[in-house]
């Protein structure tokens, strides 16, 4: 498979091997059979049957997928019962039965032997793997309409997936309603990508977002297929809730808000619903009673109204507006911004502009203009920069009146009312309310995203706080679990700052390798809201160029022989990338995969040798085709987030050999283990497992604990986990590193033969 030989721009984190470990396991069979001796006793307190001279009980397959079979063998000399648990079998003294289990099972071989006492046995556990388990996680499982969803799609498989069907509202998609064939049920994606358009299904298990406009409770599913038309399917349930008409802008629009009867008003609304506005009801007096409508009219995907009220009667008046959507949820609001005054004798009038909003810190910058219809002469002007009631600064106003500025710099985003009096001579004053918006203008970046934690390197995450806010940044994993929280929640100024990760969680030990996210948790008038770009940026992608002589042959790959196809590949958009390889036969859709080597790894940009031994997804050598059935490797790298951080401290293997490419495991001279020698970048125990390359079979597990890192070696005898020799054939071994923060090396492969 893909092997990373070399990372020329010495990256650590990054494998100059790579390999791709997916087994599928075949079988070959044969029969079981009984006799009548008496059955063992089913106490499993027994000798090992190794005590026995000639006995064996063996498995050809440990490990198998669903709906495989294994064959069980055993030989017992001289037995006078032989019984296999946990069915309770009885069988002869030697034979094989074939066996398919569909869980995980431990059998047990239980005997007795004639002239020895007590009963012999083993067992041998036999793991069944799924074909494919799939998960369908989302960042979100519940809001208001629209509501817009990431799913993300988690496989595990020991095939090659080569299809993704998504039906994300549960409906059966635009065709037939149901599950059906192919792409029926499911729904049209329409994705552009590298020059494809991608309608009934993805092909490499893409993070796909979905907009739900109408409310209900979803049933999502995505289901996957494989090359040999396996499946597998997944659901996540997404409940969207219909919101409340929403008031954006609630003000009056005609030049005074005081003045004397009749006193003549307009009022403006500005309103939002997912669905649509069925009526809108006034309330002018302020007495419970919505007593006068007014039309909504759709403009710029608002819903905007009017109404006109004269005031015949003297009195102070804070009129309310209820906005009730199709489905009968009705929103009550009221505002000092829409508030009248009705005189009954002349007062000072003031007019201004309509509501403002910006950008926290808010420069607001209000023109008043003040005139003396009773010309009395004007004594005072007060200010209430935030609408609690108390007066916070008085204004010069001329006897006369005439244009009042009135300045102040809003720190905090929220919302506020200001009010503005002014009192004449006479006692009498006149007032104007402007709700004044300020918006949080808040940001996050990353600098050193790419980092390793065990050399003392850190990422830093840079805050810009367009207001004075109550914040905190939270690291988060892939899954969205909380990491660790960077400095203390607590109300920052307005301003830059840098805060440091190192790589820990909260207890202070190092998280295992992989992609992690940073937030902005922040408050804005006490209620929370989170910054994660993740949700405004778009996932883009790009195909690498890939050097590499299109008549590749896998005729021409002579894996034994050291001599796989090698070509180099460059990784230069996203800093970090999301990369996914496969293979394909030249006269297919590019995108739809013959075999994945690696789903969804992260890698830095830069430059990488890349080598394939001929291997499908199973691990097996794939057929050898013509020039004109080529096999097509490619790579398709995806963009993350400009709050992703990548650590990339596990360990990494390279340079991987076995001392011997043809193995004689009976030969005087070679009655050594075979040595797999490598170089092993960081402390690690290393997994090794051994494959047929003839039919994906797994016939040998060994871990090897606490190796050192540098130049060191794992070795295996040609026999599998039972004992036996193995049957001349060709073997793939695979190393992994498992390393003691979780994380794991890409596998890294060596073929070899065993002959007799």
């Amino acid at each position: 498979m893909f092997k990373y030989l070399a990372h020329l721009n010495s990256l650590p984190f990054v494998a100059r091997w790579i390999t791709l470990f997916a087994v599928i396991a075949l079988s070959s069979c044969g029969g079981g059979s009984s006799n009548n001796a008496e059955p063992p006793p089913d106490d499993q307190s027994f000798a090992p049957l190794s005590d026995i001279n000639g006995a064996q009980f063996v498995a050809t397959r440990l490990t198998i997928v669903e709906g495989d079979s294994t064959s069980l063998s055993w030989t017992v000399p001289n037995a006078s019962s032989v019984k296999l648990l946990p069915d309770n079998t009885i069988l002869a003294e030697s034979g094989e039965l074939l066996v398919t289990p569909t869980e995980t099972t431990e059998y047990v071989l239980l005997a007795t032997v004639t002239g020895r006492e007590g009963s012999f046995g083993q067992r041998i556990t036999v793991t069944v793997n799924a074909v494919a388990a799939v998960m369908l996680q989302s960042n979100i499982s519940s809001g208001f309409s629209p509501l817009t969803v990431r799913f993300t799609p988690v496989v595990s498989s020991t095939t090659n997936i080569s299809r993704y069907f998504w039906d994300f509202e549960g409906d059966g998609g635009p065709n037939d309603g149901g599950l059906g064939v192919g792409a029926q049920g499911f729904d049209n994606l329409g994705i552009r990508t590298g020059g494809f358009t991608l309608d009934e299904f993805d092909t490499i298990g893409r993070s796909l977002n979905y907009t739900y406009d109408n409310p209900g409770t979803y049933t999502a599913r995505i289901r996957v297929w494989d090359d040999g038309g396996n499946q597998a399917e997944a659901t996540s349930i997404i409940v969207v809730e219909n919101e409340a008409p929403k008031i954006n802008d609630l003000y009056i629009s005609s030049r005074f808000s005081a003045g004397e009867v009749p006193f003549s008003v307009t009022f403006e609304l500005v309103a939002y619903d997912a669905e649509e506005i069925q009526s809108i009801e006034w309330d002018t007096n302020g007495d419970g009673v919505f007593d006068q409508t007014s039309e909504p009219r759709l403009v710029r995907g608002e819903f905007v109204s009017e109404l006109r009220m004269v005031y015949e009667t003297a009195g102070s008046f804070t009129p309310s507006v209820r906005i009730t959507d199709t489905l009968g949820l009705a929103t009550i609001g009221s505002a000092p911004s829409i508030r009248v005054e009705a005189a009954s004798g002349p007062i000072p009038l003031i007019s201004s502009p309509g509501n403002l909003s910006g950008d926290a810190p808010y420069a607001a910058s209000i023109r008043f203009q003040v005139t003396d219809p009773g010309r009395t002469g004007i004594v005072s002007g007060d200010v209430d920069y935030d609408g609690d009631g108390t007066f916070d600064a008085s204004v010069p106003v001329t006897t006369t009146g005439g244009l009042v500025v009135v300045d102040h710099t809003y720190e905090v985003p929220g919302n506020y009312y200001l009010t503005f009096l002014v009192t004449a001579a006479d006692g009498t004053v006149g007032k104007r309310f402007v709700e004044v918006i300020v918006n949080a203008n808040h940001s996050i970046s990353i600098s050193d995203n790419i980092m390793d934690p065990l050399a003392a390197e850190t990422a830093s995450v840079m805050l810009t706080l367009g207001g004075d806010s109550v914040s905190e940044i939270m690291v988060v994993n892939e899954s969205g679990d909380p990491v660790r929280t960077l400095g203390d929640r607590r109300s920052r100024s307005t301003g830059e700052y840098t805060l440091e990760w190192d790589g820990k969680n909260a207890t202070g030990q190092i998280v295992a390798p992989g992609l992690y996210y940073a937030l902005l948790n922040f408050e804005v008038a006490g209620a929370e809201q989170t910054l994660d770009l993740r949700d405004t940026q778009t996932v883009k992608n790009y195909y690498p160029s890939i050097s590499v002589d299109t008549q590749v042959l896998r005729a021409g790959i002579e894996p034994f022989n050291n001599q796989p196809v090698s070509y180099p590949i460059t990784l230069n958009n996203y800093g970090i990338n999301r990369v996914t390889a496969y293979v394909t036969q030249r006269g297919n859709d590019v995108l739809e995969t013959s075999s994945s080597f690696f789903r969804a790894r992260y890698f830095a940009d830069g430059d990488y040798h890349i080598e394939w031994n001929g291997e499908g997804t199973t691990g097996k050598l794939l057929p050898v085709v013509d020039t004109r059935d080529a096999y097509v490797p490619g790579v398709i790298a995806e963009s993350v987030a400009d709050n992703a951080i990548l650590l990339t401290h596990h360990a990494v293997i390279s340079d991987q050999q076995a001392d011997f490419p043809i193995y004689f495991p009976t030969r005087s001279v070679a009655l050594v283990p075979s040595v797999i020698s490598f170089n092993l970048s960081r402390p690690a125990s290393i997994e090794l497992t051994v494959a047929s390359t003839n039919s994906g079979a797994e016939v040998f597990r060994k871990t090897f604990p606490n190796l050192a890192p540098g130049d060191t070696s794992v070795s295996w005898n040609g026999r599998d986990n039972a004992g036996n020799l193995l049957a001349p054939d060709g073997y793939r071994l695979q190393l992994v590193a498992v390393d003691a923060y979780g994380g794991t090396s890409l596998p890294a492969h060596v073929m070899q033969r065993i002959r007799y």
